[in-house]
């Protein structure tokens, strides 16, 4: 068994969880609700809404870079006023989508156009598609993986149970198998690491009918997942939902709960269930806000929203023990090339790390070498003075298949460093031949 000592591990016991930090930029947007946002990638895009009167909407358009919010300029026409509307980024056409909403609140009417935000021209385009959705609001949009293009679904009123996705050119309705029941104003986001679409919740009516399931769009059909916890104990309404790549999570924040009342909480699904993480200090409670993790930042970006009071605060939401797997070094080819190493996942407590070794030279014999230390070891003693080990050799296992650790549920090993490196030696009629994989150093965290 592959174990590392004990005595090595000097850090005190920490304590780990999810942590909201409020921040303070120099500028940020006005208070508003029935917002969205979504990451570009290296910061957040946050459009429309309306104010803290539900007496004006907007169609102004703000971005967050982990600092300040900047209000961008277009060169041209802008959408009109709106909010409850769709919206998403699709990555692969750098484009900020929206859709419909409504305009002024209980007088503005439901809204059916599809424009497009270009940052690197700073336009609005209006979209002019052959076929499009019938007007209507509280509809969500998500990046569909699969398929290269968005996602639609719902909507108040019949368009509720309706699937619809857009490419960029022309909106095409789906007609899939299995349908999920009708609702509006669900939490619907982008899986990143299994390229499926996640929905969760909503309200089958304006006010009421507050659902509680769990929807997973693979892309071809929904497929419901029985989930023995349920968020705001029933259902929740009008939150909004991220997929924290850093932990691999689903996040949903906000809403109105089925029990009563506006969750303070975060809930997390991890493909199998739902926890709920309620963490002090963070911010009350609230619906319609906008919510997104941003790739650059490694983190939740949350802004905004509505519970009685309307909101303009910037919050952020990550674990306080990140794990980190970082390169540690350059490794140094054979005759077939340079050795491989690869670790997955993250190391994370309670969960379990997979070395792969490969790209071996024929007849090569695969080690593994995990240390507690990086400090760099010539080996020229050794017949090898190209070569540089960058993992103390702790403990050295034979990797012709994937080597697996454990990680103990243990607090105090937060923080705590792993250092690995695989070795290929290659027998030789005089002697033999090494080759190293490049380095890499790992650091523990907790989800």
């Amino acid at each position: 068994m592959l174990r590392l000592a004990p005595t090595l591990i000097i850090l005190p016991c920490l304590s780990a969880q999810a942590a909201w930090t409020q921040l303070a930029p120099i500028a940020a947007p006005p208070k508003r609700t029935e917002i969205q946002m979504h990451s570009d990638g290296t910061g957040a895009l946050m459009f429309g809404g309306q104010d803290g009167t539900i007496a004006t909407a907007y169609n102004d358009l703000w971005r967050f870079d982990g600092s300040n919010w900047s209000l961008q300029v277009p060169t041209g026409t802008s959408p009109p006023v709106r909010s409850r509307f769709a919206a998403a980024y699709d990555p692969a056409r750098q484009r900020y989508v929206v859709f419909g909403g409504d305009g002024q609140y209980t007088t503005g009417g439901a809204l059916g156009d599809t424009w497009e935000w270009d940052p690197a021209s700073s336009t609005w385009t209006q979209m002019t598609p052959v076929t499009q959705p019938s007007a209507r609001v509280h509809s969500r949009l998500a990046y569909d993986m699969m398929n290269v293009n968005l996602l639609m679904f719902g909507g108040r009123g019949a368009v509720g149970s309706e699937t619809w996705s857009w490419d960029g050119i022309d909106w095409t309705q789906l007609t899939p198998a299995t349908v999920p029941p009708p609702r509006e104003q669900a939490n619907i986001e982008t899986n990143w690491s299994t390229a499926q679409i996640v929905m969760f919740g909503g309200s089958g009516g304006a006010v009421s009918g507050i659902l509680g399931d769990t929807w997973i769009w693979d892309g071809f059909d929904w497929t419901q997942v029985t989930t023995a916890t349920s968020p705001g104990t029933g259902g929740i309404r009008n939150g909004k939902m991220s997929h924290d790549k850093l932990r691999n999570r689903m996040v949903v924040f906000g809403g109105v709960r089925a029990s009563g009342g506006f969750s303070p909480s975060a809930w997390e699904f991890d493909g199998v269930d739902w926890t709920e993480r309620l963490v002090v200090p963070g911010p009350a409670g609230r619906a319609g806000e906008g919510f997104a993790y941003v790739d650059a930042l490694a983190t939740n970006v949350m802004f905004g929203g509505y519970n009685g009071g309307f909101f303009s605060d910037t919050w952020t939401y990550q674990t306080n023990a990140p794990a980190t797997s970082i390169s540690a070094g350059s490794g140094c080819a054979s005759a077939v090339g340079l050795p491989t190493m690869y670790v997955q996942p993250l190391p994370w407590i309670g969960e379990t790390l997979t070395w792969t070794v490969g790209n071996m030279p024929p007849g090569g014999i695969a080690l593994l070498v995990i240390g507690v230390n990086n400090s760099t070891i010539n080996l020229a003693a050794i017949g090898a003075p190209a070569c540089n080990l960058h993992a103390s050799p702790d403990v050295i296992v034979t990797a012709l298949a994937p080597v697996a650790l454990p990680i103990p549920v243990d607090l105090s090993l937060l923080g705590f460093q792993i250092h690995s490196q695989a070795a290929a030696f290659s027998p030789l009629p005089t002697g033999f031949t090494i080759a190293l994989s490049d380095a890499n150093s790992l650091t523990i965290g907790a989800r």
